[in-house]
């Protein structure tokens, strides 16, 4: 008996200023890799990412977008692999009430 498919849950993560290179790699992920022979019949990818269009993930808009990613998604521990892409941003500012140890807020 053959062994059954893996899901391998991959989460990607990256903050707005990095945009065409999430396209690029959450394109790879859905379209390109589960074609190719030596994946196909081992593993279905699962992508967890806040802008999938497939996802059922709700945005109320009561709360903030990080909030209701961080309420709805997989936590990044929760995956079998975290995709992360950065360039000039490290991700949404923090609130104001969030301050350093000295009472400074973070940059």
């Amino acid at each position: 008996m053959a062994d059954a498919k893996k899901t391998v849950k991959i989460f990607l993560s990256s903050p707005e200023d990095v945009a065409p290179e999430r396209d690029l790699v959450a394109k790879l992920l859905r379209e390109a890799l589960p074609k190719k022979p030596w994946l196909k019949k081992r593993a279905n990818l699962e992508l967890i990412a806040w802008d999938d269009p497939n996802d059922p993930t709700m945005f109320p808009a009561n709360v903030t977008p990080q909030f209701a990613v961080d309420k709805h998604l997989p936590r990044p521990s929760e995956c079998d692999l975290v995709v992360s892409i950065f360039w000039s941003r490290m991700g949404s500012p923090l609130p104001n009430e969030i301050l350093k140890p000295n009472g400074e807020p973070y940059l």
